[in-house]
């Protein structure tokens, strides 16, 4: 909506009638960048917001975890739901971080590889092809979850793995965002062949934060199952949020 507000008001200016749909290379150019940085923006402080929620949520679990259960320090973090059957907080919180961490992992070989740092990861392979030079090329398989590991079950080591996320996210360029990757997925269990899918950085940082919602709702019954209340706003999209906040003002959801 701001690109094509832009692009009205360059319109709108331009005299010329056979000139007014005509924008230079070098407009076109800074349109794209101002674009990319506003989107880059966008997502990545929505992707350290919804972690902070499991900040949050965390914290709270740690403090309704004053009992100790066998060898588990937090029972709620542990406490396996009949909601969503076989599963725990614990479980939806690895699941949900493995996805950014996966993702993430990628950056130390790429850097590694060309010998650069992160600041100029974003001129490598600048073609935006990534099938230009296969060491260009950023695997993300999120099938390579590690299960039944301490995160699972110790929220002091949950909390300080999802904190070293979000740094590794608050330090990023907005230079990766465009970045070309490539995600390894098996899309069914009688096809034995993973299928490549081409995409960036920025649409799959996006699917860890979408992914990151629909795990928080599910948490959000499991804790509800243990009488502990969770914020308002967890486990909600921000579509929903919205749409809510409209209705509130009467503006309905035009």
């Amino acid at each position: 909506m701001h690109r094509i507000l832009r692009i009205h008001s360059h319109l709108s200016q331009n005299s010329n009638p056979r000139q007014q749909y005509l924008l230079s290379d070098a407009e076109m150019t800074a349109l794209y960048e101002n674009d990319r940085s506003e989107a880059a923006d966008a997502v990545i402080t929505a992707a350290l917001a919804v972690l902070e929620q499991y900040v949050c949520l965390l914290m709270s679990l740690r403090e309704n975890g004053s009992e100790v259960q066998h060898e588990c320090t937090h029972p709620p973090f542990v406490f396996v739901s009949k909601m969503v059957p076989g599963s725990t907080v614990g479980k939806h919180f690895r699941h949900m971080l493995d996805h950014f961490r996966l993702l993430i992992s990628g950056v130390p070989t790429l850097l590694k590889s060309h010998g650069k740092d992160i600041e100029s990861v974003g001129s490598i392979g600048g073609s935006g092809n990534a099938h230009a030079d296969p060491s260009n090329l950023w695997l993300v398989d999120y099938d390579i979850r590690e299960r039944n590991v301490p995160i699972e079950r110790d929220i002091d080591q949950a909390l300080k793995e999802l904190r070293a996320i979000q740094d590794s996210l608050s330090v990023f360029p907005h230079s990766l965002f465009d970045h070309p990757v490539m995600v390894r997925v098996a899309v069914h269990e009688g096809h034995d062949v993973d299928v490549p899918l081409p995409s960036t950085f920025g649409r799959e940082l996006w699917f860890a934060v979408h992914h990151a919602t629909h795990h928080a709702a599910l948490i959000r019954v499991i804790c509800l199952e243990q009488n502990i209340q969770v914020a308002p706003e967890f486990g909600i999209a921000p579509s929903t949020l919205r749409a809510t906040r409209r209705d509130m003002l009467g503006l309905g959801r035009g």
